[in-house]
């Protein structure tokens, strides 16, 4: 996904108990772990950007 001349990842955030799109560009100090999180990847897309969506309010987000 490129964001704001940056690329980032959508994913779930496990702080914020939401998703999120973090800045690829802003990670550091990675650790894998055996933790999943698989849902299909246009539900995930489609909620976020309903998401995004309700909280614009009148300002329509598009991609």
């Amino acid at each position: 996904m490129l964001f704001d001349q940056s690329h980032c990842l959508l994913a779930w955030c496990l702080k914020r108990d939401d998703y999120r799109a973090f800045r690829l560009d802003r990670m550091s100090d990675l650790h894998v772990t055996d933790r999943s999180f698989r849902p299909g990847r246009v539900p995930l897309l489609k909620t976020y950007l309903d998401n995004l969506n309700e909280a614009a309010g009148d300002r329509l987000v598009r991609f």
